[in-house]
């Protein structure tokens, strides 16, 4: 008897875990074992068990042209995609060069004003005052609100002291740097007007392009006492993987209870503007960062383990 190929126990396989997930009573349990992704080694399994079938005389030779054209393609796409983004992100950079906004800690202050940005906007002033050297910033129109809030260093034993007795007034933060915890340091943010000359951050609404590949553009004014402006823009690009991942399957939406199936493949994100921060994070801090000509933090005693990363910044660095 003729020995059935590779290809399809793969297939039934695939088949079967994909037939079990449109039911949610069968499609629950799997989702918790990550099914959508088993789609991924299944299907490569599939085009590569073609070209091994082919090898070992079970398909005619011509089969083995069907995934080797399939991978191509997709190569194809992805240089393409790739191409996209090398250029896009060039010229993001060439408008960014050699823009930059005097800025001195000592004598002024440094506010971002949210008031025309999106409401996906985060807070900018933990992540500048974590990342940069820069003991306080102010933020201020923030979902309303008309009384700035400051973020300020503090070493751990304040931070400590914060928590115990003005906790109602003081929001005390961790900080990361470059996804660090920094232990012997918080971010402490409360009210207080600012006093000083204002340098201001102002982020714009995200700008969302599709080309085919989805470019969300995320700019950003910071005007001086004087009323000077420089425009910044950071931002990413949704890319295709390198190596083709189909993702199948099914889950659960709870915002409109439902059971919904999809299949997509997946893209990774890729910083347009700098490579100096992680693409899940607002690159329009560290452009700000550099245009004002802050300084990154010095880390110390860092110790990674697999869960997390622990270190210290530099005792001069703490008010």
């Amino acid at each position: 008897m003729a020995k059935v190929p590779i290809f399809i126990w793969l297939t039934l396989i695939l088949a079967v875990e994909l037939l079990l997930q449109l039911s949610p009573l069968t499609g629950i349990a799997l989702m918790m074992f990550g099914a959508p992704g088993w789609s991924v080694l299944l299907i490569n399994g599939i085009l590569i068990s073609l070209i091994v079938d082919v090898w070992r005389g079970r398909l005619p030779r011509w089969v083995g042209g069907v995934p080797m054209a399939l991978y191509g393609l997709y190569l194809g796409v992805y240089l393409t995609a790739y191409a996209q983004y090398v250029l896009l992100d060039r010229q993001v950079r060439a408008a960014n060069f050699d823009q930059s906004i005097a800025f001195d800690p000592d004598t002024q202050d440094l506010v971002a004003d949210h008031s025309s940005a999106s409401d996906r906007t985060g807070l900018f002033a933990p992540m500048m005052v974590g990342n940069f050297k820069l003991k306080s910033m102010y933020e201020i129109n923030r979902k309303g609100r008309e009384q700035s809030r400051v973020t300020r260093l503090f070493a751990k034993p304040q931070c400590d002291e914060f928590r115990k007795n003005d906790f109602r007034r003081v929001t005390t933060n961790g900080l990361h740097v470059n996804w660090v915890f920094i232990r012997n340091v918080c971010g402490a943010t409360f009210d207080e007007p600012t006093s000083r000359p204002l340098v201001t951050l102002s982020p714009k609404p995200n700008e969302t392009r599709v080309v085919p590949w989805r470019v969300e553009l995320q700019p950003i004014e910071i005007t001086d006492p004087d009323g000077q402006s420089i425009r910044l823009t950071t931002g990413t690009m949704q890319l295709p993987t390198l190596i083709p991942m189909p993702v199948i399957g099914c889950t659960l939406i709870s915002s409109t209870p439902r059971w919904q199936c999809f299949a997509h493949f997946a893209r990774t994100l890729k910083p347009i503007g700098g490579e100096d921060h992680w693409p899940t994070t607002d690159g329009r801090a560290w452009a700000a960062a550099a245009a004002l000509g802050l300084e990154p933090r010095m880390l110390r005693n860092v110790r990674r383990t697999t869960l997390s990363s622990f270190g210290e910044i530099d005792p001069s660095e703490i008010p």
